[in-house]
């Protein structure tokens, strides 16, 4: 990929962008409790999914519904991203998008087109790499995960 910048090019879109960029970097922490594990996945378990969790859930279905929606609609170039193309913001939510798998948190998000972003995500070749690459790792943290015992 080649992108001469990570922001959107229009003022609006990219003041946005980098808006939704600091809700994500201060937000979410119900969603990011949930272990980074790549390697793993598990069935989803409601002892872990909190009111906050679902609240999370549903602000992000509405952030990827209501951008996926806008650039479907531009009838601009569309390669499947939250602006249309890859962005800063897109990176940001990458992880989030291996957590909904392994956590079977997917079903969670509403909304066809924040449901088909999560599934492009995870389907992009920079996903698959890093996922392939995970699955090389060996080292493991038993207090990072949700499921120490599992190990």
């Amino acid at each position: 990929m080649d992108y001469p910048s990570l922001w959107p090019e229009d003022r609006f879109d990219r003041a946005y962008a980098r808006s939704l960029a600091s809700e994500m970097a201060t937000s979410f922490g119900a969603v990011r409790a949930y272990a980074m594990n790549i390697r793993q996945s598990y069935p989803f378990d409601p002892k872990f999914f909190t009111p906050k969790t679902d609240k999370e859930l549903t602000r992000l279905s509405s952030i990827w519904e209501e951008l996926r929606a806008k650039a479907v609609a531009s009838g601009q170039k569309d390669e499947g991203y939250l602006f249309g193309r890859f962005t800063a913001l897109d990176a940001m939510y990458a992880p989030l998008m291996f957590r909904l798998l392994s956590y079977d948190l997917i079903s969670r998000v509403t909304g066809s087109h924040a449901q088909r972003y999560v599934q492009h995500m995870l389907n992009s070749a920079s996903m698959k790499e890093w996922e392939a690459d995970s699955k090389k790792e060996t080292a493991i943290i038993p207090s990072d995960e949700l499921y120490p015992d599992t190990l």
